[in-house]
């Protein structure tokens, strides 16, 4: 910005007959600049982000150590990618899926951090399309072939974009199928029950009325709750008191998204994240205790007590 700010000092003289000077844009550049810190420095966001946002923060960075691992053991068993010219299989596309999925991660991060909760949930928003789309693949080998399959008769971009209803309905046969196999170790009722009824459908319904132009949501998208609980205008940042609850939600999608990739790797691919074969699976593993011992110990524990009492 500040050299954006600099180009038009330097060019103020293109405006018409000077009707706009240099003592103006000086005045409203030294007002923006004013606006910007007080949301940087107010207290609510100090006292988010210097306390409760900490286990968050590790949790994200561990979500995407956690993908970064991943998608460097896919590359290794998919030697299709290293040859020129051949044909994808559905784990090497899983794998180039993995890539979009930890670049939105770091996306939504750092929107967060900047304060701006709206333009992060529209982000993941897109997360939740391509993990359904990337456990759908990686489980279904006809799945892939009908997904990738071009339609000859469309001009442009041959290939069809497959709608999300489809998507969503497949993938939550494919996690029944993997409950059906995995039998006892998984509670498949209290799964379906809470990932996919709250965290995948009902958090999707919501981010998919703020993206579209829900009347409500783009009033509440544009306003933050302040410590008096009134609501102000949240250009640049939103008030902390609506970070919690999407991060929460995102922690939750995608630490139970990455335990179905593992499941449907070990049982379609034969490819185990936690066979201690070399230091990416011993590393994966390690994070996955990070992440129980922090993220689901001190937030969603208590919070399951909370709901119990």
């Amino acid at each position: 910005m500040i050299k954006t700010y600099k180009y038009l000092q330097d060019n103020i003289s293109i405006g018409v007959n000077n009707e706009f000077n240099i003592h103006e844009l000086n005045n409203i550049i030294k007002s923006f600049d004013s606006f910007f810190s007080e949301k940087q420095e107010s207290n609510e966001l100090k006292d988010f982000f210097y306390s409760e946002y900490k286990t968050y923060k590790l949790t994200i960075d561990c979500l995407i150590l956690w993908n970064i691992c991943a998608t460097q053991i896919m590359l290794a068993n998919s030697p299709e990618l290293k040859i020129e010219e051949s044909e994808l299989t559905n784990k090497g596309y899983f794998s180039q899926l993995l890539i979009h999925l930890t670049n939105n991660l770091i996306g939504v991060k750092f929107l967060f951090e900047n304060g701006l909760a709206a333009q992060a949930k529209f982000v993941y928003r897109n997360s939740i399309e391509l993990s359904d789309l990337a456990m759908s693949i990686l489980y279904d080998t006809d799945f892939f072939e009908n997904h990738k399959k071009p339609n000859l008769k469309k001009s442009g971009n041959p290939f069809i974009s497959p709608k999300n209803s489809t998507i969503s309905k497949f993938a939550e046969n494919v996690i029944e199928k993997v409950n059906e196999k995995l039998g006892d170790n998984v509670d498949s009722s209290k799964i379906i029950s809470v990932f996919w009824k709250r965290l995948r459908s009902e958090q999707y319904e919501i981010l998919s009325e703020s993206a579209h132009g829900n009347y409500l949501h783009n009033i509440l998208n544009a306003y933050g709750k302040n410590n008096n609980e009134k609501y102000s205008p949240s250009l640049g940042r939103n008030k902390w008191k609506e970070l919690e609850r999407p991060l929460s939600d995102i922690c939750l999608h995608q630490i139970t998204i990455k335990r179905y990739f593992t499941w449907i790797l070990k049982l379609k691919h034969n490819i185990d994240l936690f066979d201690n074969q070399n230091e990416l699976h011993r590393f994966i593993y390690f994070l996955d205790i990070v992440i129980g011992r922090n993220f689901l110990k001190e937030i969603i524990i208590p919070q399951t007590d909370n709901n119990e009492d």
